[in-house]
């Protein structure tokens, strides 16, 4: 289950002996529903305390430099390391996922993205009902513009490869996106 009452075996003590409970969360669970409140999410390892994980959230405000903090572990799955263009980005596999602010006063997505790649990509990115295609040109640095869709909870970057020369590439092929913003209406 997503979230529900800790059944471990402290948790179970203390819910017989001092009659309260606590209830647990999963990480995919606990960091998707700050992503669709508006918050991004750091996490943090210590040795301080037996859990050993806190994790440290702020507002997002509409704004998401990629590479900066946490994406759900399912979701997170979805992307692929940038080869060279630094820790403040994240390149797209296939059909990348992330969870976005929902239901904000927002009209508009815009996505900053390079093809690293010789050779074009061509791309589709989908929030909610809402949808854009295109093609980013080899080696070009562009920007994305997808319609915002209240009622949408996750923003996906699918893109295809095409003819791509049978050659190794050294790492997976997609969109490097440096960051994801939500405009309001103008």
């Amino acid at each position: 289950m997503p979230w529900g009452v800790r059944t471990d075996g402290e948790s179970l003590w203390a819910i017989r002996r001092n009659g309260w409970l606590e209830l647990g969360f999963q990480e995919s669970y606990f960091v998707r529903m700050l992503s669709r409140l508006g918050w991004v999410t750091k996490r943090h390892f210590t040795d301080a305390t037996h859990l050993g994980v806190v994790f440290e959230a702020k507002r997002a405000e509409g704004f998401y430099e990629l590479g900066t903090f946490i994406l759900p572990p399912d979701e997170d799955a979805t992307w692929s390391e940038p080869n060279g263009t630094g820790p403040k980005a994240r390149r797209t596999s296939g059909s990348s996922t992330m969870p976005v602010e929902s239901g904000g006063g927002f009209n508009l997505i815009e996505i900053a993205a390079t093809n690293p790649f010789p050779f074009a990509l061509e791309y589709r990115v989908s929030h909610g009902l809402q949808a854009v295609s295109g093609t980013a040109d080899p080696f070009e640095t562009i920007v994305i513009r997808c319609p915002y869709d209240p009622a949408g909870e996750a923003l996906t970057v699918a893109v295809s490869e095409g003819n791509v020369p049978a050659t190794d590439l050294g790492g997976p092929v997609g969109l490097d996106i440096r960051s994801v913003t939500l405009t309001g209406p103008t």
